[in-house]
């Protein structure tokens, strides 16, 4: 994760496996994919828990 609320780096485009990204000024977390020209946003919505409630 990053620092203070800034944009952790996407790896692949979620639409087209692509590995051009860039950061798009549409928003704080998005990013623009060079190969297929879409502006996505990743983000986390938390943890999920852990089958049988065990524990890690």
């Amino acid at each position: 994760m990053s620092e203070e609320g800034g944009r952790s780096t996407p790896l692949h485009c979620p639409m087209c496996a692509g590995e051009r990204l860039f950061p798009d000024e549409a928003s704080p977390t998005a990013w623009r994919c060079a190969e297929c020209l879409r502006i996505f946003s990743v983000r986390i919505l938390g943890v999920a828990p852990i089958p049988g409630g065990g524990s890690a």
